[in-house]
This record gives C-alpha cells, structure tokens and sequence, in this order.
C-alpha cells in the first residue's frame, strides 16, 4: 500500500529523533553531564524542525465560521477512545472555544455572534500523540485564521488594512476554507431568489479571492443538517444530495471557473454540520432555532482539518514532472538497496538527502518554497523530505519489510500507525460516502 501524506508527516519526525537520540547516547557515555546538553539541543533541533501549516478560513457574516471552529476542536481536544492524538491549544484559546461551543450546544442560549470587521483570531494547534508508552510527540502544527465575514461585503469602506492582510495570508497559505451557507444552498435549491442572489451576487469576492490563491481550496458546505426538503426523493442520502448541490453550484461560472482555473489545483466539497440533525430547526420566516432539548451530534467537523496535509500533498504530486518523481524514487532504491531488512533511519535520510542537494530536489524544493513561503530553514527541508517519501512508490515496500532496533524507533512507529489510520480514516469516509466532493475529478 502507498504511504500516505500523514504517515510520513510522522514519519519524518520519528526520524529526526532517532538520529539525535542515538548521537545522544553515544556522547553521554562520557560523562552525566555532557549527557544532558546533546539532549537539549536536541529538543531545539527537533521543535525547529515541526512543520507549520496555515489554514485560513473565509465565509460571509453568519455562515458559521466560529461555530465550526469551536465543534472541531471540541471534537479534537482531547484523547478518546480509538483515537490516540489530539490538538493542543494555550489556555486562552481553549478557554475561548469553549465558550463558542458551550453557547451553540445550550439550548437556552442564542447563537454565537459573528467575527467583527476588525477582528482576526490567529488559533495555533499542535498535533499530539501518544506512543505505547505514555510519552507525546509533538507531530505538526495547524494556523487558523478565522476572519471576519463583513470584509468580503464591505472591504472598500471599511477595514481596508485587515482585507490587504488577509490577502497576504491567502497567498501564505496552504489550504483555504470557502464557507458556504447551507441555508443559502438550500434555498437555491429550492429555487428561491435569495439563493440564486447568494451564488451570483453575494459569493463573488469570496469565489474570487479563493481563485487568486495557489493552495487547495475546501469549499465547506455548513449547516448540512438543514439542507434537506428541497424536492430529493424520500430515501435520498448523502451522496445524492450532495450530487444535486453540484449541480446546482456548478451552474454558475464563477464557481466553474473556480473548480477548473487550474489543472492541477485540488477543490473539495464537503458539508459539515457542527450541531448535527435534530438540534435546530428552520422556520418559515429563515431564522434557525436550537430545539429544547436537543443533543449535539457533530458531522464531517474534522474531515476539513485532516485534508489539509494530504490534499496540499496530492496538488504538488501533479505539479511535478516524471523526471523529478523518476530521480526522487531512483534516490531512495539506491539508499535502501542491498540492506533490506537492516536498514536504519539514518541511511534513508542520507538517500534523501543526496536526492534534495541535486537538481530534481532543489526544484521540487523550489515548488514547495511557492506554496509555503513562511515555511524556512529546517522546518522548510522537513516539509520537502515528508513528500519524497510519500511520493517515492517503493519506500513504502521496503519499510514494512526492514527491521529496525532502535527501540525508540518502535514506540514512535506504533504511534505513528495509529495516528495515520485515524486521521487517514476521517478523509476516506468521506469519500467512501461521498465520492463526488472532489470537484473537478467527476
């Protein structure tokens, strides 16, 4: 089976640390305190070289950017049964989403407000987890940028440093969330003027800036427990619905000219509901209540976070040519070949590294520099190492087969494996029951 994007996100990490711990031991056989200090610069190396990703996310006032930030982490903030990583956050970030969430799910309450024009929240989560043996690893981190809806509306007379800034973030960044309304979808569906108003009218800035940027594009379908009731057959499911929603969507041509601007661009659909069906109803005059009573069930509100690394992944995969992928795997067979079952990790990073100091790795360095530009130095080099690996067809073979004694090697892989099946799991079930949310492939 091919390696995929988030098992070699933590792979390349597990790596790193066997290198630095073995140089460690070595060096503490001298004495205690020539022990400690490889250690800690060890620790520095290591932080220096976790990988960043930005996410920023975009969605007109009231299409429930916070609400859907605030279900997410609640989802992901802490083990759970099955699940063996979680997002980590300071505590006032914490203690801020918190808030968000408990607001949407007590019924008693009204729904959060909107972001002010001049707000932008910057949330920072680490990605943690857990080995067989209680210790965590520190695997990635994600930026999100929740930004203010009113600056896709009123950006000329208002807010003008805030808009300028967020298009440099858009040009920084390595996924971009497009918020769409599902209640504004369903009533485009429903044939309704509102509806039509919002995808011709209304979604235009947004479409439009989501079109200048280079990284994948999430367009993220909130509020699907309300899009129902629109002339589907009885017994429709998912899939079916979101087929109709295509449809209708794809009648527009800015929403074409989006999904089609670039032939290697990844554009996914993918309708989230952060409260579930049954919590909150529509009513005949458009507004949305909470049902007294009513229980959160969360859907799809982590699938947007776990595409992040596989999607960018999959974009730069068709970007480079055969002969820098045909050098890529040619690099790791060489670094691999006539040690089969003994090789160790330091032997693959020199295969990669032969590989990065040539001319095919410093052009897909180069692709990568383009579309992370924030990311510098050791961390930068890291990111590329993660997508040889997961690019390279054969290395995935070879790893299942080798045999490695490094004790640190095993608990970092077992946790790894873990954290690879879930994540893997939460795009693949989209998939799996919606087939058709990458846009663009159908």
């Amino acid at each position: 089976m091919r390696s995929t994007p988030l098992e070699l996100v933590i792979l390349v990490v597990v790596v790193v640390v066997i290198v630095m711990a073995v140089k460690s031991r070595r060096r503490g056989k001298a004495d205690r305190h020539a022990e400690q200090a490889p250690d800690e610069a060890g620790s520095e190396q290591l932080a220096a070289s976790v990988p960043t990703f930005k996410v920023v996310a975009l969605g007109l006032p009231g299409s429930g950017k916070t609400v859907l930030l605030a279900s997410m982490f609640h989802e992901l903030d802490h083990l759970a049964p099955g699940r063996s990583f979680y997002l980590d956050a300071t505590p006032e970030q914490r203690v801020a989403l918190n808030g968000v969430y408990r607001t949407v799910s007590d019924t008693r309450r009204e729904w959060p407000r909107s972001t002010r024009i001049a707000e932008l929240t910057d949330y920072v989560f680490n990605c943690v987890a857990l080995d067989d043996g209680g210790a965590r690893h520190h695997l990635l981190d994600v930026v999100y940028l929740d930004y203010a809806g009113e600056l896709l509306e009123h950006a000329p007379e208002t807010g003008r440093s805030s808009f300028q800034e967020l298009q440099g973030h858009i040009r920084s960044a390595q996924a971009l969330l497009g918020l769409l309304d599902g209640q504004r979808i369903l009533q485009l569906l429903r044939g309704e003027p509102a509806g039509h108003d919002y995808l011709q009218f209304e979604l235009r800035s947004l479409l439009g800036l989501l079109q200048s940027a280079r990284a994948p594009v999430q367009l993220v379908i909130t509020k699907w427990d309300l899009v129902r009731g629109f002339g589907e057959p009885p017994d429709a499911d998912d899939e079916l619905r979101l087929d109709r929603v295509i449809g209708a969507l794809m009648a527009f041509d800015h929403v074409r000219g989006l999904v089609y601007s670039s032939p290697n661009q990844l554009v996914r659909l993918i309708p989230v509901s952060a409260v579930g069906r049954g919590f909150a109803e529509l009513r005949e005059d458009g507004s949305v209540v909470k049902r007294s009573g009513g229980t959160v069930r969360p859907m799809n509100v982590d699938v947007p976070l776990c595409a992040v690394v596989p999607d960018l992944f999959r974009q730069v995969e068709r970007t480079i040519d055969d002969e820098t992928r045909r050098k890529l795997e040619e690099s790791l067979r060489r670094s691999l070949k006539g040690r089969s079952m003994r090789v160790r990790a330091v032997d693959v990073l020199s295969g990669l590294g032969t590989f990065l100091n040539g001319s095919a790795g410093r052009a897909l360095g180069a692709v990568f520099a383009g579309m992370m530009p924030g990311v510098v130095g050791v961390a930068a080099t890291e990111v590329t190492r993660m997508f040889a690996e997961w690019a390279a067809t054969p290395y995935e073979r070879v790893a299942d087969a080798r045999e490695l004694h490094e004790a640190e090697f095993g608990r970092y892989r077992a946790a790894r494996e873990r954290v690879l099946v879930q994540f893997d799991t939460a795009v693949r079930r989209l998939e799996a029951i919606m087939p058709n949310s990458e846009l663009g492939r159908r």
